[in-house]
């Protein structure tokens, strides 16, 4: 609202009006110059209907005579000027019988005529062809012929006059057709102007539509932008109060910590005080015990002194007493005997100020000493405790210098194993080069076709239950073990797709199954954990970790007889033990998360946090479980020359499919110590609970392996747990990183 009451717009709001506005005044002007153009198109019509019907009104015959002595007089006025610039010698010869009264009247009209008409140098006469004399002209009788001339040209200007005549009907005939077709033609321009002028006005109407909407529209999305910008702002501020909160708390949490600590301090120096204040009491009544013993020594010795001084007045007035019995004339008076007896009471009594003068000094003395003893045991106190931060201070730095050396150390030592690992694995290469180079030449020198008896057995097995086994061959024949060479092309295609044409390895499905396997797995190792040592260290720790628990279910599965011969009971044992150590592993990790952070002063000495550290220790319990389930597998399928396959999935080969199921298994894993990790951050047991139960699905739907094509039920579930792993990872890892990358979140 404004100061005066009136109702306040917005500039959009105003604009809208000044538009409106606009609009009714463009209205206005095109009906006012719609109305003058009406106007005069109506007075214009009107003045040629008047103009037509004075036309017709308008008397023939006056204005036939008016046109007829106008075109005579012209006419005559034209021949006598042509007759007039004629030379004579170019005039018809006069005729002899024409009358002399009317040649004598011509030639006096002429005599006239050129005495009137001034001297024209121009004439007609050449003056080369007859001279530069010249003669009066002949005088000529009159022409009879020119009368009957004139009314002849008369009649043809009558007859002319009528064609014009007509012509002029036929003209205003026309006209009066043309004004006709004029006025049709207007009206029509007018209807057309008039529904031009209606169409405009409701283009118009609806630009103003237009504009109105787009208005709102525009009013609409700044309502909505501004209503966002609230909404963000107010959760910016929501924000920014949480994070004030958290600080004022962690301000709160320090000053309660400063407080306590203080109010130790004050402790501790309300303890000292009251030691200092009983030494301070104990003082004071040593002091008052010796003043007492001083008083007692003083009044003893005023005692004595005042016996000694009645002893002496005694022995004073027993003198005089005496002198006065002999009649001494120079025995003192009492008077004088008096003023000595107060001049030795005030020397005394001096004496006496003196002593208690000093005493006061002392006391006083003593006094300041006290004081000065306190404020140097506090002085003390403080030095003591400076050089006890500083004591601390030097053996934190001498620590973290020798944390540091060690460290250094560890990492020598470590890069040397890393050397000396490096030697032993080309040795080994080199070792392995000279027995595949033996291996080679032992496989020259044997059948194109030989294989091992396993591999035989198996095939001969497959062979019987495909019914496609030669007869006479028994489970106890000696050459019940086949070579590629006696099973029928359609058979040996289908059982044996691991050997080429020529028996040798199918190197290219070796190399993919091991890619399928290992690769997506040597991806995340390269390029999330090879990046740190420390996430290194974390991924052997998980590997050790995992190799660990393999060994104590192996133990338990030795030392417990039933798990030997119940591969059901042996499943959910194994899957309890994994789970166990995978809490160990994070109890581990935590504790030397604490213990480094606690001996560190910068917090960039260990940059980690728990999903990196969880997708580290997920690589290394995977990679450990691929290496000794599938790797085993891929290292004997080197050395034979065709493919194994077994009844759990015999449309495949067999290191196809243990492929599938690694890469599966190597997903769940690394999913799983995420989820795993996040759940025993936060003490959640619904994800412990879920890590449990997604392990123990995945590891009992590999029982289906048992049955015939049991693979077809166990890779499915295998995949699904993978799936729910990966789910429930990465909702942790998108939570983590909107929280800005904070763990605890």
């Amino acid at each position: 609202m404004g100061a005066g009451g009136g109702l306040g717009l917005s500039p959009a709001q105003r604009n809208l009006v000044e538009k409106s506005r606009a609009v009714q005044q463009q209205r206005a002007a095109a009906a006012t110059e719609q109305h003058a153009i009406e106007v005069a198109t109506t007075a214009h019509v009107r003045e040629i209907k008047a103009r037509c019907q004075a036309r017709q009104t308008s008397s023939v015959g006056g204005r036939e005579r008016r046109l007829i002595l106008r075109h005579v007089g012209e006419e005559l006025a034209r021949v006598a000027q042509k007759e007039r610039l004629v030379p004579a010698k170019i005039r018809p010869a006069p005729n002899i019988s024409n009358n002399r009264k009317a040649a004598g009247a011509s030639a006096e009209g002429e005599q006239k005529d050129q005495q009137q008409r001034p001297a024209s140098t121009d004439d007609g006469y050449d003056e080369e062809r007859y001279g530069s004399v010249r003669r009066l002209p002949r005088k000529l009788p009159p022409n009879l012929w020119v009368p009957r001339k004139r009314l002849a040209a008369a009649a043809a200007y009558r007859t002319q006059l009528a064609q014009q005549e007509t012509e002029k009907q036929r003209k205003r005939r026309a006209e009066q057709a043309t004004a006709d077709t004029f006025a049709r033609a207007q009206e029509t321009q007018q209807l057309q102007w008039r529904e031009e002028e209606k169409a405009k006005q409701r283009h118009r109407q609806d630009l103003v539509a237009l504009e109105a909407q787009r208005w709102q529209q525009a009013l609409r999305a700044h309502a909505e932008a501004q209503r966002t910008a609230q909404e963000k702002k107010e959760r910016n501020e929501r924000i920014a109060l949480e994070r004030y909160q958290l600080l004022i708390e962690e301000d709160k949490r320090r000053k309660a910590e400063r407080k306590a600590a203080d109010k130790a301090e004050v402790v501790l120096v309300k303890q000292a005080n009251a030691r200092q204040l009983e030494l301070k009491r104990q003082t004071i009544l040593c002091e008052q015990q010796a003043d007492v013993e001083l008083q007692k020594a003083y009044e003893k010795k005023l005692g004595m002194q005042e016996a000694a001084r009645q002893a002496e007045l005694a022995v004073i007035l027993a003198k005089q007493s005496q002198k006065v019995k002999l009649a001494l004339l120079n025995v003192k008076s009492a008077d004088e005997k008096a003023r000595e007896d107060e001049q030795r009471a005030l020397v005394v009594q001096i004496a006496v100020r003196a002593r208690e003068a000093e005493l006061l000094v002392q006391k006083e003395r003593r006094k300041r000493e006290g004081a000065r003893m306190q404020v140097q045991a506090l002085t003390l106190q403080k030095q003591e405790k400076k050089q006890q931060k500083l004591t601390l201070e030097q053996e934190e730095a001498v620590y973290a210098c020798e944390f540091k050396a060690d460290f250094q150390t560890w990492q020598q030592q470590d890069i040397a194993k890393k050397q000396q690992v490096q030697q032993r694995n080309r040795d080994f290469q080199k070792l392995v080069r000279q027995q595949m180079s033996q291996d080679a030449a032992r496989k020259a020198d044997e059948d194109k076709y030989g294989m091992t008896l396993v591999e035989a057995e198996l095939n001969a097995a497959l062979l019987q239950k495909a019914g496609k086994a030669p007869r006479g061959l028994g489970s106890t024949d000696p050459n019940r073990y086949l070579s590629p060479f006696s099973i029928q092309p359609s058979a040996r295609k289908r059982i044996s797709p691991m050997a080429l044409h020529d028996g040798l390895v199918n190197w290219p499905l070796l190399f993919g199954c091991v890619l399928v396997g290992f690769g997506p797995l040597a991806a995340l190792f390269f390029v999330v954990v090879a990046k740190r040592a420390q996430l290194v260290i974390i991924a052997l720790s998980g590997a050790f970790t995992w190799l660990v628990a393999i060994l104590v279910t192996a133990t338990l599965w030795q030392v417990i007889p039933p798990m030997k011969t119940s591969l059901s009971a042996t499943v959910p044992v194994a899957v309890a033990v994994q789970e166990a150590f995978r809490a160990l592993f994070f109890y581990l990790y935590t504790r030397t998360e604490r213990a480094v952070a606690s001996v560190t002063t910068s917090s960039h000495q260990l940059p980690l946090n728990d999903i990196t550290s969880a997708l580290a220790g997920g690589v290394g319990f995977s990679a450990m479980h691929a290496l000794l389930m599938f790797g085993s597998l891929v290292a004997s399928s080197t050395g034979s020359r065709g493919a194994a396959f077994s009844a759990s999935c015999e449309s495949i080969p067999l290191v196809f499919s243990a492929a599938i199921s690694a890469l599966a298994l190597t997903v769940m894993d690394v999913g799983l110590m995420v989820v795993a990790f996040d759940g025993y951050r936060k003490r959640s047991a619904l994800a412990v609970g879920a890590v449990f139960v997604i392990h123990m699905g995945v590891a009992l739907s590999a029982l289906a392996n048992m049955d015939t094509n049991g693979c077809h039920i166990s890779i499915p579930v295998h995949y699904a747990g993978a799936a729910l792993a990966c789910a429930g990872a990465s909702a942790i890892v998108w939570r983590w990183k909107r929280h800005g990358g904070d763990a605890s979140k």
